[in-house]
């Protein structure tokens, strides 16, 4: 609910906020609420003023350094290991054991 854009009055967007339901009031701050991709694209060209596909490719590189750091984690807890390295030097994981287990 609070993770798109609201496009009208300034009256509009009171009368929004003050019916939001409490879950979606719950949600804001929340580092776990993300916006899914198309919202993420449009945020970029609405706020950036660009052509969807250089928001697409910021968006790429966002989520990219996203799972890397999500990795990154995984390695240090042993659930996943880098086996090789793609042509642009980026780490390709494969889970551990301990990774398989924990499913």
């Amino acid at each position: 609910m609070f993770n798109t854009f609201f496009k009208g009055t300034v009256e509009g967007l009171l009368n929004h906020v003050l019916t939001a339901p409490q879950s979606a009031i719950d949600k804001v701050g929340d580092e776990n609420e993300r916006l899914d991709r198309e919202e993420a694209i449009a945020f970029a060209m609405d706020d950036l003023k660009i052509t969807r596909e250089e928001a697409e490719r910021i968006v790429t590189e966002i989520q990219l350094e996203e799972f890397h750091r999500i990795a990154k984690g995984c390695v240090e807890r042993g659930l996943l290991e880098i086996t090789s390295y793609d042509d642009e030097g980026q780490p390709i994981y494969q889970p551990t054991e301990k990774g398989l287990a924990s499913l």
